[in-house]
């Protein structure tokens, strides 16, 4: 006999009562949503699940369930193989004591980046349009994102936490420079009309930050360390060029070349 437990959401749109709503677990259809009824105290909707015989024990303590539907958001398309399928429930295994009441998660749970990283903390006065997932850009080169936000203790100013790609981990010192690079920025000129700028079309999406190392840099930043995001760049902040050596892949390390070794091209007409 398939096991049946009780998921609680606070809104269950787009989930068919009528034996058509999947479960998945990486892809596999492992249950099925039997019934969808309110809490004794109405406070809650209660899918009541069924799981094919021999996926009972993805259910166990721990174990995380959340409804995917289309959306939109951080510059992607989120959910979109609901469009032909319908809303679907979502499980991520737990590993803890047997249970048949589980509380579901109203959004999805953050994606797990692999590899190492380091994480900083970008602190402003007003979240804009940055978000979870929001680039952080080195030369035009993605080096990091933006992972959570939460207001500060005094509710003073927002606290972003982000981590830098391990390569590109040495870029960061204590004294970089970091600014607020996303949204649209309009420029009128009396002879051009309008010019719109953004760093890129994510940006634009998503919002993003730009940082900058200065010349005669200082200490590598440790895990932690904290930045003001400006709203503005300073001119001299885009013309540093520091010899920063790199931790990247053998296949991606390129010899610097000067410019006098570049040979000179010759048109002929």
């Amino acid at each position: 006999k398939s096991r049946s437990v009780k998921v609680r959401f606070k809104n269950v749109d787009g989930i068919d009562d009528q034996g058509n709503t999947m479960v998945r677990c990486r892809g596999a259809n492992v249950g099925t949503v039997k019934r969808v009824t309110l809490s004794p105290d109405r406070q809650w909707a209660e899918l009541e699940i069924a799981f094919k015989k021999g996926q009972e024990k993805l259910a166990q303590g721990g174990a995380l369930f959340w409804v995917v539907r289309p959306s939109v958001g951080a510059g992607m398309v989120r959910g979109l193989e609901t469009v032909m399928s319908g809303a679907f429930v979502q499980i991520r295994p737990g590993d803890g004591a047997k249970t048949n009441l589980f509380i579901g998660a109203e959004e999805p749970p953050p994606v797990e980046l692999p590899g190492k990283a380091l994480d900083i903390v970008l602190l402003t006065s007003s979240l804009g349009s940055l978000q979870e997932g929001s680039p952080i850009f080195y030369r035009g080169v993605q080096v990091g994102e933006m992972t959570t936000y939460q207001l500060g203790g005094d509710a003073r100013e927002v606290v972003l936490h982000a981590r830098i790609h391990n390569e590109y981990a040495p870029l960061v010192r204590q004294n970089s420079m970091f600014w607020n690079a996303g949204g649209i920025d309009m420029h009128f000129g009396l002879m051009h009309g309008v010019d719109v700028k953004a760093e890129s079309a994510k940006a634009l999406i998503s919002g993003a930050v730009e940082m900058a190392t200065p010349d005669n840099y200082g200490p590598p930043a440790a895990d932690g360390t904290s930045y003001v995001i400006q709203e503005k760049s300073q001119d001299e902040w885009k013309k540093w060029s520091p010899l920063i050596p790199l931790q990247l892949p053998a296949a991606a390390k390129v010899a610097p070349v000067s410019s006098k070794e570049i040979p000179a091209t010759t048109f002929h007409q």
